[in-house]
């Protein structure tokens, strides 16, 4: 998502030119695979319904293209915001984590990993973990593994960007001696 975002900066000055080219690229996107439109809310009954037969590679192309898709839109400068395609993600993410590992149960797989999406993109861990436990109507033995997920997301993204602030410094520091 971050290089879609980069590729639609050199555009910023430009916005139709931009909005162009991202609704160009987010429509190519879409017409190989439809299911990556919109939000992914009526998208993700239909994956349910015949998981299987979507294969690992393709449950792993849509969530792939699906944030490529995300991050050429903000990029262009559209309008919505990430929670929802990012559970889209962690859906298709978590779906074929059950296919690949079957002794991981599928809500747990997908609560985990749409609830680490969110948190880490949000950063509102219990927020996301609450919003996608309900999602999956989980039960308090999936929940637990969901708010793990979130937290450890979060505390990952928050380190990661503490130590690219640290890095930033350090290199502004070094560059005015």
């Amino acid at each position: 998502m971050v290089g879609s975002a980069r590729l639609m900066k050199p555009l910023a000055s430009r916005p139709v030119l931009r909005g162009v080219v991202g609704g160009a690229m987010v429509g190519a996107i879409g017409l190989v695979l439809p299911l990556t439109l919109f939000s992914g809310q009526t998208a993700l009954p239909m994956i349910l319904d015949d998981y299987a037969g979507f294969g690992i590679a393709m449950l792993i192309a849509l969530a792939l293209f699906k944030a490529a898709a995300l991050g050429i839109s903000l990029g262009a400068g559209f309008y919505g915001g990430p929670v929802f395609p990012m559970f889209f993600i962690g859906a298709t993410l978590g779906i074929a984590v059950n296919l690949v590992f079957p002794a991981i149960p599928l809500a747990v797989a997908v609560g985990s990993i749409m609830a680490a999406l969110g948190a880490a993109v949000a950063l509102l861990p219990l927020s996301m973990a609450i919003l996608a436990a309900i999602m999956i109507q989980s039960g308090l033995e999936t929940f637990g593994a969901v708010v793990v997920a979130a937290i450890t997301a979060y505390s990952i993204r928050v380190a990661l960007m503490r130590r690219q602030v640290t890095g930033d410094m350090q290199r502004s520091a070094s560059s005015e001696t």
